[in-house]
């Protein structure tokens, strides 16, 4: 449904299971205009509203509220460069306003703030190449660590990035080395479904 909207057709979940087959779900499926003006814009920045998730958040008063977070370990694509995926990152950002916020405590109150795009990206890359494979996984266990505690909800971005290179499994020698790309992102700022379209992006 989600996708469909993004291409201009209207469908509801009722219909997906009504009509199984493209061909039953053509003549049901209507094509309509966006509702909203999908303009080019400038940067988003400056004060927002809490979402109701965000709300419900904050009222769980969490003893560590900086550190909870989701991350995905995925295959960087060894084609691109290192530079090639930091510029990819920073486009991310620049496009996600929602990993520019951060939030601000008043009193009793939470408000939350766009920033500006950073210059300096939080992005880490780290050769494995040279260690040897035993190590690999306890490293990057150990890198994640320090990518996660590093949050800060008052200071955006709410995301972190690391790329590992050179990555081989233990006990597979002359396997090829691969790229590991980590992505972490505050639970404030993602979601299961925010996660998808951050993938499609990249």
């Amino acid at each position: 449904v989600f996708r469909a909207k993004q291409h201009g057709l209207h469908l509801t979940v009722k219909q997906l299971f009504q009509h199984q087959t493209i061909a039953e779900l053509a003549p049901v499926t209507e094509q309509r205009q966006s509702t909203h003006v999908r303009a080019e814009q400038g940067t988003v920045t400056g004060p927002t509203q809490l979402t109701p998730i965000q709300h419900w958040f904050f009222d769980q008063d969490f003893t560590h509220p900086d550190h909870v977070n989701q991350s995905l370990l995925i295959e960087a694509d060894t084609d691109l460069t290192p530079q090639q995926w930091q510029q990819a990152l920073q486009t991310l950002l620049h496009h996600h306003d929602a990993l520019r916020t951060r939030f601000l405590r008043e009193g009793d109150h939470w408000h939350a703030e766009i920033t500006n795009v950073p210059h300096t990206l939080p992005w880490q890359q780290h050769d494995l190449s040279t260690h040897p494979p035993t190590e690999h996984r306890e490293r990057m266990l150990d890198l994640a660590r320090q990518a996660q505690t590093s949050m800060d909800v008052s200071a955006a971005p709410l995301f972190r990035s690391v790329l590992f290179t050179g990555v081989q499994d233990s006990g597979l020698e002359g396997v090829e080395r691969e790229n590991r790309l980590l992505l972490v992102a505050h639970h404030l700022v993602v979601d299961v479904v925010s996660w998808r379209i951050i993938l499609e992006d990249l």
